[in-house]
């Protein structure tokens, strides 16, 4: 039993190296790169690539973040030509987020960093080991969602 309860610190501090790795790894590419964006507004536009509009309040949401935070974001990207935002005909107190081509431009090369990343992380790994481990971080997380 004090086995157990030491391996499974070891793998949660070891679950957090990597995270924190990974995270300095991306942004340093990102940097190195001039993407232009930062990571806060860059996950922001990422989210809003996989979608055609969405509402801020919605998007906070999504994203696990306040509304302000959101709207300091937007108001950046705006700025920058990255996003359009547009008031709803039906309700001035929405806005309507649509990401423009120069947005895309950057999603577009941020995607090409990262799969660059994955493959370098994930370089010596079989699709077995790669299924294994997703099955298992997949149960952990549920595990914390019942």
């Amino acid at each position: 039993m004090c086995d157990s309860k030491h391996f499974q610190k070891e793998v949660v501090h070891s679950m957090l190296k990597l995270c924190n790795k990974q995270k300095y790894v991306t942004e340093t590419r990102l940097n190195r790169e001039k993407i232009g964006i930062f990571p806060a507004q860059h996950r922001l536009l990422m989210e809003l690539s996989t979608m055609k509009t969405i509402n801020q309040r919605d998007l906070s949401k999504k994203l696990n973040v306040s509304p302000a935070t959101v709207t300091v974001s937007i108001k950046n990207l705006v700025k920058e030509g990255y996003i359009i935002k547009q008031n709803l005909e039906k309700d001035n107190r929405y806005n309507m987020l649509e990401i423009t081509d120069k947005g895309k431009g950057i999603v577009e090369k941020s995607l090409a960093i990262f799969d660059s990343i994955d493959e370098k992380m994930f370089r010596s790994f079989s699709d077995e080991e790669l299924s294994t481990l997703n099955n298992m971080l997949t149960r952990m997380y549920n595990n914390l969602s019942e």
